[in-house]
Parts: C-alpha cells; structure tokens; sequence
C-alpha cells in the first residue's frame, strides 16, 4: 500500500524504440478491465497518441525536449460531470520529467471515446 492506497496496476510495452508505462489505480472502476484493454491497443492507438503530442510540444515551443526516453501515461474512465466527459469515455494524461522543462511539469492530456480514438488533447504546462 502506497499512502492508504493500492499500487496501481502497470502495463509495459515499448512503441518505435519507446518505453511506455500505463498506469491504472487500483481504486477506478474497471481497473483490470482497462488495464487490459491499453495494453492491448497501445500499438494501434500509439501512432496518433504519439504524432499529436509532437504537434502540441512543436506550438508551444517545447520541440527541443520532445520526445522523452519514457512515457508514463495515467489513465481512467470519464465521468459524465467532469471536462469532456460527455464526449469521452477514458482520460490518458501523460507526465513528463520535470528536469526538462524549466520549472514547470508537463503534462499532455487525451480524453478518448470507447474505441480509443482522440476525441479532445491538450497540453498541460
């Protein structure tokens, strides 16, 4: 148990020569179900995740730290009253390393539909 909690549950895979670790917390409805449906269509939705994000670090002028070595990317169900989520189903955030960026902490939010397909994407600086 991590602070009262559960560790989460991981999947790993490695996307065009990248790490990518999903993370999933124990506490979201669903968890395994998630877990297992990620890690079975990372390499599918990989291309699009990865292509967008480029874009969004190439506008912001962040292009130099991108892409990262790693990609750690949190994620979980959408609930009807938060942001997008009546238009999405999952919320995948991917969290960068701070020691590239100055003194903020990067993040590139996807809200995806029940296919997996980018339906909202934004960074985060």
């Amino acid at each position: 148990m991590i602070n009262g909690h559960r560790k989460p549950l991981y999947c790993e895979s490695e996307q065009d020569g990248f790490r990518v670790v999903i993370s999933i917390g124990r506490e979201v409805r669903g968890a395994s179900d998630i877990a297992n449906l990620f890690s079975s269509q990372v390499a599918k939705i990989w291309p699009d995740l990865f292509s967008t994000m480029k874009g969004g670090f190439d506008d912001y002028g962040h292009s130099d730290e991108f892409p990262p070595a790693m990609f750690f990317m949190d994620v979980g169900r959408t609930t009807p009253d938060a942001y997008m989520g009546e238009e999405s189903s999952y919320h995948a955030r991917f969290e960068f390393e701070r020691e590239n960026f100055s003194h903020t902490l990067p993040f590139y939010d996807f809200f995806l539909d029940d296919n997996l397909r980018i339906v909202h994407h934004q960074p985060v600086f």
